[in-house]
């Protein structure tokens, strides 16, 4: 953290007036960059979830929709589709300034390994 000093005259008087500057990375006055990785878990005959990793920067908040009609704000999310099929996740990653959306096609196939 830096200390700055700044002076100045008040009725002939002086006084200085102390800032305080945190020289930090603060992920609010950053752009997010949205980005997600997944992994398909289970046992070795059915496949049952898929575990979500977020790898977004700058961001505070977040929103997942996994393209089936369900949505999630939790960071890193476990998601279980119903049926078979190709989906469009896309995470938006969100900070006070902006936001940006990331998003990967999923091909989901529950049926058993032979």
């Amino acid at each position: 953290m830096e200390i700055l000093e700044q002076p100045f005259t008040l009725d002939s008087d002086e006084y200085s007036t102390l800032f305080a500057c945190n020289n930090e990375d603060d992920t609010t006055t950053k752009t997010p960059e949205a980005c997600f990785t997944f992994t398909y878990e289970g046992d070795e005959i059915w496949l049952s979830y898929l575990v979500f990793t977020n790898c977004s920067e700058n961001a505070t908040s977040y929103h997942w929709d996994f393209g089936d009609n369900t949505y999630s704000t939790q960071e890193n999310p476990i998601h279980s589709y119903s049926e078979d099929g190709e989906y469009i996740v896309e995470l938006t990653a969100y900070n006070d300034n902006a936001s940006d959306t990331f998003s990967d096609t999923i091909l989901v196939n529950w049926t058993a390994i032979d």
